[in-house]
């Protein structure tokens, strides 16, 4: 972000004194950008104009923004408080706009965890819904031993274990998917359907198709696999989360690693091309049993964080360099949590 003066009287005083995009949301939870509404800050004896901003040391900004900034002193928000659990200070002390900068910060992973644990987005709202309140009413038991992102994965993924069992939960095992997956396979992708149709019908079918595999996974190792495999997070923060010891930890993601690579190995094309199943040749049987419906399309169309809708061709092309299951699992778009979510925070 270049440096630059502002104009007097401050916008800061019109809270619109500085709208950059910053770092954006990404899966790093640790440091975040400040809202685009900013305090002015009272005047000082050195200057006692309280329309005129004053600069900031380059050093007090660039660990913020990770790079040499000469930024207005009126940008106070940004400049004094740099990680997301100054942040979480300033919210467990019963500062609104900053609980509501912390929860903007973490509810479109959590969101993602639980629509890859529940794979309904309806479900996957209310059990993130449930999981921000829990957040935010246990906020003053934050104390710093860790991370914010790992408190914050820790309470939410207590909460979404023990949310009631999702509308798919429960239908598959790893044995009745094989035999739907090779009962229900056509040759070729229906007809009637344009090119970039078929393309959402097969991005549609082939997100379908991998979070129903994770749904064969009991819902302990479901979870160890998405943190440890499909998350990535290390070792330890995983085991921290999930609150096990590190030889338990990597026991279960072994176990839920092995079954989803033999699984995938065996009938997706997308890690083995000499596998029976493909996307286009599912596309049918899932129309057929209304497992998809065009009108309505639960995944392709989702919003997203990461991965734009007119992207999907970028996506096959990367699926095809899929080697294993968890690639598979991690190619899968970070879709945006819905507004209203945060709406619904107690007082």
């Amino acid at each position: 972000m270049p440096a630059r003066d502002c104009p007097s009287p401050c916008p800061a005083q019109r809270h619109d004194c500085h709208t950059g995009s910053g770092h954006g949301l990404d899966n790093r939870l640790d440091t975040a950008p400040a809202p685009a509404v900013t305090a002015h800050r009272p005047p000082t004896q050195a200057n006692s104009n309280p329309t005129e901003c004053q600069r900031l040391p380059t050093d007090q900004v660039d660990t913020f923004f990770g790079s040499q900034t000469n930024l207005p002193r009126c940008l106070t928000t940004m400049t004094e408080i740099k990680t997301l659990e100054d942040w979480v200070v300033q919210a467990a002390n019963g500062d609104r706009a900053a609980l509501q900068h912390v929860l903007l910060q973490v509810k479109d992973q959590v969101y993602g965890l639980a629509l890859r644990m529940l794979w309904h987005p309806a479900d996957a709202e209310d059990a993130t819904q449930e999981a921000l309140i829990r957040i935010t009413t246990q906020l003053s038991r934050f104390e710093g031993h860790s991370r914010f992102r790992t408190w914050a994965y820790r309470v939410a993924t207590r909460s979404i274990l023990n949310t009631k069992r999702g509308r798919v939960e429960g239908h598959w095992t790893f044995e009745a998917f094989s035999e739907d997956l090779l009962e229900g396979s056509e040759p070729a992708a229906p007809a009637g359907f344009t090119a970039p149709e078929l393309a959402l019908l097969r991005q549609e079918v082939k997100i379908a198709c991998t979070q129903a595999m994770l749904l064969c996974l009991d819902r302990p190792h479901r979870m160890t696999y998405l943190l440890g495999e499909v998350l990535q997070l290390p070792h330890q923060e995983a085991a921290s989360i999930l609150e096990l010891d590190n030889t338990l930890y990597r026991k279960r993601l072994s176990r839920a690693r092995l079954r989803v690579q033999d699984f995938t190995v065996s009938h997706c094309s997308l890690v083995n091309r000499q596998a029976p199943c493909r996307c286009e040749g599912r596309v049918g049987t899932a129309l057929k049993l209304e497992r998809i419906d065009p009108k309505r399309l639960l995944f392709s169309e989702h919003p997203v964080t990461t991965i734009e809708r007119d992207q999907v061709a970028q996506v096959t092309s990367y699926l095809q360099e899929a080697s294993d299951g968890g690639a598979l699992m991690r190619s899968n778009p970070q879709y945006k949590a819905p507004d209203y979510l945060l709406e619904i925070l107690p007082d």
